[in-house]
């Protein structure tokens, strides 16, 4: 994907619904081929931050992975030798 919208719509239909503060890119593909296997991908997100990918498959099982930031680690503090 990296960005690129014209080579992700040659795969794929994408839609995208909502606004900036809140929004869920659809992906829906194009190829017999892949849509024997996937229904469609929702990626959610907030801002530019993704908070969840769903995977539908044309089976009917779902899987979502939610995506949180990870904590900043704290420095250790200096230990005298």
């Amino acid at each position: 994907m990296a960005g690129d919208l014209a080579s992700l719509r040659r795969g794929w239909t994408v839609t995208l619904h909502g606004e900036r503060r809140i929004w869920t890119l659809s992906l829906t593909p194009l190829s017999q081929a892949v849509a024997q296997y996937i229904e469609a991908v929702l990626i959610e997100g907030r801002q530019d931050q993704i908070d969840s990918i769903e995977i539908r498959q044309a089976d009917g099982v779902r899987s979502v992975m939610h995506i949180v930031p990870a904590p900043v680690a704290k420095p250790a503090p200096d230990t005298p030798r």
